[in-house]
Formats: structure tokens, C-alpha cells, sequence
């Protein structure tokens, strides 16, 4: 069964537009037992990659301020989100392809701003919705549509993870299991050639400290499967291209991911290589969906998403 869209919190004031159109509301999370609005915001270890999320937050000025900018602003009951997924039975699903098992918002919009100069520079829309497994299947899907808008001057260490199979008992505090990709904001990871697209895994515990390796500590890995790794999953995403672009991630119980980029004409247009990140810190049994970012420079920018869903399979 259809799950109901998101409740807003306001709308975006009559006749502001970004960039000439109205872009997809911004998502703030609400965790079960606390009614406070909160945003979640990127952490990341010494060599900038992504280890999980700090909870900020959110005054209602600040809720109006991003609407006052353009943008609708809706909320995610992480709590809601869980009860509505639970409450479907197992005998309500299609036999070969499940209904997405969370809230999960089909449109979005991440932005990073400083409402004009007067506050400091802030990332809205992170956010992860938690799911378990159903029972005998074994992979998911993440399928998204991604329109970036100045991105690629937001700059080296700025990049977006999409994590599938996502667990966590601490809301990507302080632990964070995960498989997915991450689009960056320049080349530079993948040694140029257009390339900012690569697949990434987490299996994080108890780290906290952010100025080290995640990979130096026991119970931490999130390599990122570049020239550094193999295979190279480097692929192609323009993110000066103004314009959608698909992808679909998957991941399975095996610890086996691969992304494909699609077009108009062709889904895969380009297929990454699968990429086995078998780590025995992982723990298998999530279905839960995240989407984080991270490392921006002081600059405005956002990540416009479409079409997005997500499915289990045996």
C-alpha cells in the first residue's frame, strides 16, 4: 500500500523560484520521543570520508527562513516511518518486487546556504530512514534522480553518500552499517578524466573521534573503491551539468554493490564493476536508506532528487 507523503511544515513563499522553478521540499528528520526539528550533518574521518552523522537543531526561524528562500520543508517522523513499515503484512506484497519498506521521500532537495551572510554556513536536507530486511530476501535497490545546481564549485572534500542495507542503533551517530556510492563535487578522487561517481561501504562501531583513519580503529572500515582500491569504480556524473541524471545502487547480504548510471535511451548507459567489501564487521539484517553529505565549501549549492524509491528482492 501507497504510504502518505510527508507533512510540510510551510510552504515556499508565493513567487520565489530557485533558478526559475519550484524545487523539491527540503527534509528535516523528527526522532521518535523528541519533538524537536533536528538536521543531520555529515561527519567524517581524516581522510574526509563519510563515518556517520551528528543530530543539530533546527529553530523555527530557521524553518521559515528556507522557505521564505523558496523551498518547502517537510518532515520525516523517524519513529512513524518504522511503525508504517512494520504494518505491512507480508502477504500485501508482490510475490517479485516488494513496496519500498519506508517513508521514503520520492523527492527532495539538499541545499547549502548562509541565509544571505548573516549565519553561518549550514547543510539542509540530510537525512536516513531505517527499515529491516524482510524475510528471504536478499538485496536492495536504491533508485534516484539527481539534478545538481552549482555544485562543482562546492569543492574537493564535498560529496554525497547513498547508502543501501543502512543500520544503526544510534541514528548514524556512532555507528553506522552501510553499502552504497557517493557522488563528489570534483575529480579529484578519481584522478580527473570526469569521473565522481564511486561506490563506498560502511561498517562502523563506537567511532567518534574524526580526526583519525576510520580505518586505523577495530570495528571501523568505509573505504571508497577508487584508483586506491580495487576494483576502480570510478565511473561518470557531470556535476556542472545542470540537468537529471539517474542512478540505481544495489547492494545484497553478501556485501556485494554495483551502481549503474542510466540515460533516456539506455539503463545501464555505464555499469561499475561489482565491488566485494566483505568485512566480517558488518552487520547484515538493514534495510534502511540514507542519504548524507559532507564536506562543502562556504558556498551555495543543491542537490535536487526525483524519482526516488526503493525495493528489496529475494
Amino acid at each position: 500500500p501507497d504510504l502518505p507523503p510527508l507533512p510540510r511544515l510551510c510552504e515556499p513563499a508565493v513567487g520565489k523560484t530557485i533558478d526559475g522553478k519550484v524545487p523539491p521540499p527540503i527534509v528535516l528528520n523528527r526522532f521518535a520521543g523528541d519533538n524537536r526539528l533536528m538536521r543531520l550533518e555529515g561527519r567524517a574521518d581524516k581522510d574526509k570520508r563519510i563515518t556517520g552523522v551528528k543530530r543539530v537543531p533546527v529553530s523555527d526561524d530557521e524553518v521559515q527562513q528556507l522557505c521564505a528562500r523558496g523551498f518547502a520543508v517537510a518532515v520525516l517522523d523517524v519513529g512513524d516511518a518504522i511503525r508504517a513499515s512494520e504494518a505491512v503484512k507480508t502477504s500485501d506484497r508482490p510475490k517479485t518486487i516488494v513496496d519500498a519498506r519506508v517513508a521514503l521521500p520520492t523527492e527532495f532537495t539538499i541545499f547549502n546556504t548562509n541565509y544571505g551572510g548573516y549565519a553561518p554556513w549550514k547543510t539542509y536536507g540530510n537525512f536516513w530512514v531505517p527499515a529491516a530486511m524482510p524475510a528471504g530476501h536478499t538485496f536492495q535497490v536504491v533508485d534516484f534522480t539527481v539534478t545538481p545546481q552549482n555544485y562543482h564549485n562546492s569543492g574537493p572534500d564535498s560529496h554525497l553518500a547513498i547508502s543501501a542495507l543502512t543500520l544503526s542503533n544510534s541514528n548514524l551517530d556512532h555507528d553506522f552499517d552501510g553499502k552504497g556510492m557517493t557522488l563528489w563535487a570534483t575529480t579529484d578522487m578519481c584522478l580527473g578524466g570526469g569521473n565522481r561517481a564511486i561506490l563506498q561501504s560502511w561498517a562502523i562501531k563506537n567511532y567518534v573521534n574524526d580526526i583519525e583513519r576510520c580505518g586505523t580503529y577495530p570495528g571501523c572500515s568505509n573505504p571508497v573503491y577508487n584508483h586506491l582500491n580495487s576494483p576502480n569504480s570510478c565511473g561518470p556524473w557531470d556535476a556542472s551539468l545542470s540537468q537529471q541524471q539517474r542512478f540505481l545502487v544495489g547492494a545484497n547480504i553478501w556485501q556485494k554493490s554495483v551502481y549503474w548510471l542510466c540515460n533516456a535511451s539506455a539503463c545501464p548507459a555505464w555499469p561499475s564493476p561489482t565491488v566485494d567489501s566483505s568485512t566480517p564487521y558488518f552487520r547484515s539484517g538493514g534495510a534502511g536508506v540514507a542519504f548524507v553529505h559532507t564536506g562543502s565549501n562556504n558556498t551555495y549549492w543543491t542537490l535536487s532528487f526525483q524519482g526516488v524509491n526503493s525495493y528489496t528482492n529475494p
